[in-house]
């Protein structure tokens, strides 16, 4: 995996000598829309494999201790935040120290990582995560439409063809209730064929239309949520943003780059956790890496290699950087 000095991603990574690191990163849309991130690239028609933590390499669970972890709770934050982490986690190791400041942001199509980089509460994220695009998912939309289309024009002809039949059958029967009885016994049995024929036909259409109809209106469900989500995507400065303790509060828009991958946000009236930027270390081969964020809808996740090469524009390592 690349690491790239001009692209800071959103999680964070700690060496030795306390350096920041930034990482290259993929993105993708799962079938619902939501949005996933992961160093390795997918291709172009290839979704990426989720990893199992458990058979992740070089990955641990930082192990601060906290009072109820219930990961589908989320409660306000009341006083002061950092005070709240500090008190809840026994932070004796840099690692658990750098994972108070680090948090999950949460969008309308997704989420995302970001870490706090100023105790007054200013974040750093992906533009990506507070602005995902939304082109894949369009295109499956536009493409789901379009089956509908032909699924619909087929079951038209489909009933045409039923009911041409059904004319037909009814043709035949009034030109046996011209016949005597005894030349109709032959045409009688071929009529109960046809009309055997008939039921099956409609049974089978009724089927299929009954499946088109309850695909044609998930599919609509689909399209209307994610419009919605698009908008409120698109028009909102305020991201919820959750800590490490699972306790929330929202976060506000600052800026966003026209350059880089980046965005700032800011939570308001708390002193907060941190990672400062390192300017004076220098980078070398072999120095330890830790990544920390929420990979696979988890929290708290710590995956850990080595520096491997350091190149003018790029730094290289085998740290597993899992999605999310």
């Amino acid at each position: 995996m690349f690491i790239k000095r001009q692209l800071v991603i959103i999680l964070v990574c700690v060496l030795f000598f306390n350096n920041e690191i930034n990482a290259e990163i993929y993105k993708y849309q799962d079938e619902n829309g939501k949005w996933h991130f992961t160093d390795r690239n997918p291709g172009r028609d290839k979704e990426p494999e989720s990893m199992p933590l458990t058979e992740a390499g070089n990955s641990d669970q930082t192990q601060g201790r906290a009072k109820d972890q219930d990961p589908s709770r989320s409660k306000t934050v009341s006083g002061s935040l950092l005070s709240q982490l500090q008190n809840q986690y026994s932070s004796g190791s840099p690692i658990e120290l750098a994972s108070l400041a680090v948090l999950t942001v949460e969008t309308s199509l997704g989420t995302g990582s970001g870490f706090f980089i100023s105790d007054a509460g200013h974040i750093v994220t992906n533009k990506h995560v507070i602005r995902p695009s939304t082109d894949k998912m369009e295109k499956k939309l536009e493409a789901r439409t379009r089956l509908l289309s032909r699924e619909q024009q087929r079951l038209d002809r489909w009933e045409r063809d039923n009911n041409r039949y059904a004319g037909d059958i009814d043709k035949f029967r009034r030109n046996l209730d011209g016949l005597l009885p005894y030349e109709r016994s032959s045409g009688d049995e071929r009529l109960r064929d046809h009309e055997d024929r008939l039921r099956e036909r409609w049974r089978g259409f009724n089927v299929a239309l009954n499946a088109f109809k309850k695909t044609r209106k998930i599919h609509r469900e689909e399209s209307l949520k994610f419009r919605r989500a698009k908008s409120r995507a698109r028009g909102t400065d305020k991201f919820k943003v959750v800590f490490k303790d699972q306790t929330s509060m929202h976060a506000t828009l600052i800026k966003i780059s026209s350059s880089h991958d980046l965005a700032l946000l800011k939570v308001e009236r708390h002193p907060t956790p941190s990672l400062l930027p390192e300017t004076q270390s220098v980078l070398r081969q072999g120095s330890k890496v830790f990544a920390i964020g929420s990979p696979l809808g988890l929290r708290d996740y710590v995956t850990s290699g080595i520096i491997a090469r350091v190149n003018s524009n790029e730094i290289i390592t085998d740290t597993q950087i899992l999605p999310g």
